[in-house]
């Protein structure tokens, strides 16, 4: 008998949360478990479903959190307000108050509905319930990685029509087998959510970008720099450490202007023993930025965490981008190297010294902001508005046409993990060791692509310290293939 089997139902799923927001944290390259999504799907709607095709009128969109800035909201409050067919937002971890209080004008116009007070198949329950009365045709879902809220709600309609909008591509997430398609902004993640995640049908739907701006001049002569994020992305984390490098960079060049939106003077103090630069400027969170965005000559990644949305907007105001040193993001790089893929620098593979180089020799020259403007202008994986509606609509319409759902089958080892095992192993202790779990149930793997995401956690551990602070875990990662007799060269 499983652990897993004496919880009801709102147990089940607060159980699946954690487990998968451990998985999320701690196994990089493994990006989906269809083992466990396999035993969601067996307790909670057994029977084999056929979707119906389909006419797409009226879509709910579903998020677990949304915030008053970054990238995940922005996606969301653009297609409510950009396509016609959006009729409303559920928010399943934030109530009513907590989402008014974000003053998102955006969404002033749709329906919006927070179910954060909810025993977790309350929120089911509740979200079954909004989408009929709401009277729509699909639902897209823009969860956060542990989320599986929105899936069961196939337990009470099972006609239901579901779509991810795949905004996490390089970590593990629930729910891919468990929906009827997966949406990727970018070609790099479209073969992994096919193979390490078992998506049992595919498009892709990049984000949107205005190039119409990109000529035009700065108005101040001076070099600026802006780099915009949320605070945390700039905590640093071993070589990797964004303050105190650009406050030695700035007084070193009294000429180049900088901006960090998204941190204050408090945040920057705590994290750098370094003093603030007169020509830093640190606005803290800034809710419309574009008097930055007009002003910037270049945008500066964010390390040791990425980012992506926050620097295409930058870029449609022809800023430059450039990119973090060091393999320090995911599976595909660094962030927006993925979609300006003809930029003729690609900095995540320089050490600090040849980024730092970069810096003194380009950009306070300027001259390789006359290079990089013809690629800002080609765009890379991303669209104008007006495409950007038309492949809306062609996915959309890609659910008139009938199509066998099969059972889903993919090459990681995902599904030979023992789930017994993990639930009892993560979720009924209060503390968890990160990775006796995987020593545990590696007597039972034998798949090569699981062992070189652990690998590759591994390395990324020791270039930056970033995610794995418990120092067993080279004793632990030699244990795991010692057991399995397998070399790495």
């Amino acid at each position: 008998m499983s652990v897993a089997d004496d919880l009801d139902d709102s147990g089940f799923l607060k159980g699946v949360d954690n487990l998968m927001g451990h998985f999320s944290e701690n196994y990089h390259g493994l990006l989906c478990d269809l083992d466990l999504e396999n035993r969601i799907e067996e307790r909670f709607f057994p029977e084999q479903h056929a979707p119906k095709p389909r006419s797409i009128k009226r879509v709910m969109h579903v998020a677990s959190l949304i915030y008053d800035t970054g990238g995940h909201t922005k996606v969301i409050k653009e297609w409510l307000t950009d396509d016609v067919h959006s009729v409303g937002l559920v928010v399943t971890r934030q109530n009513d108050l907590e989402i008014q209080q974000l003053e998102l004008n955006e969404l002033k116009d749709s329906k919006v509905a927070g179910l954060g007070e909810l025993a977790h198949i309350d929120k089911v329950k509740e979200l079954a319930r909004l989408y009929t009365e709401w009277d729509c045709d699909l639902m897209i879902v823009h969860h956060h990685h542990y989320d599986v809220i929105p899936f069961i709600v196939r337990k009470f309609l099972p006609e239901v029509a579901i779509a991810i909008y795949n905004h996490g591509d390089h970590r593990s997430w629930i729910g891919a087998s468990l929906s009827d398609l997966v949406i990727d902004f970018r070609d790099c993640a479209q073969q992994a959510s096919l193979e390490r995640r078992a998506a049992p049908r595919l498009e892709k739907l990049p984000f949107k970008f205005d190039s119409s701006q990109v000529d035009q001049p700065k108005s101040d002569n001076s070099i600026h720099l802006l780099s915009m994020a949320s605070a945390y992305k700039y905590i640093p984390s071993g070589e990797h450490d964004f303050f105190t490098f650009y406050a030695d960079f700035l007084s070193n060049h009294p000429e180049v202007q900088m901006t960090i939106v998204g941190v204050d003077q408090a945040f920057f103090s705590k994290h750098t023993s370094r003093p603030c630069p007169n020509n830093l400027t640190l606005p803290g969170k800034v809710i419309n930025p574009n008097e930055y965005l007009k002003k910037a000559h270049y945008f500066i990644e964010p390390f040791p965490l990425g980012s992506l949305l926050s620097c295409l907007d930058s870029c449609e105001q022809g800023a430059i981008p450039l990119t973090a040193y060091g393999h320090i993001h995911n599976i595909y790089g660094t962030g927006f190297a993925s979609i300006f893929t003809e930029l003729d620098y690609q900095s995540s593979t320089w050490s600090k010294e040849e980024y730092l180089r970069f810096l003194e020799e380009e950009i306070v020259s300027a001259s390789h902001r006359k290079k990089a403007i013809k690629v800002l202008s080609a765009r890379g994986e991303s669209l104008d508005t007006v495409a950007w509606k038309k492949r809306v609509s062609e996915i959309y319409k890609s659910f008139e046409q009938p199509y066998e759902r099969v059972q889903p089958v993919i090459s990681n080892s995902s599904e030979t993990y023992i789930f017994d095992l993990k639930w009892h192993e993560l979720m009924c202790k209060d503390q968890p060791e990160n990775f006796r779990a995987a020593i545990l149930a590696s007597k039972k793997l034998g798949h090569r692509d699981f062992l070189v995401g652990v690998w590759y956690a591994y390395r990324l551990k020791r270039s930056t310290g970033l995610y794995f602070p418990n120092n067993d875990f080279k004793i632990m990662f030699r244990k795991l293939f010692a057991s399995l007799s397998i070399r790495i060269l």
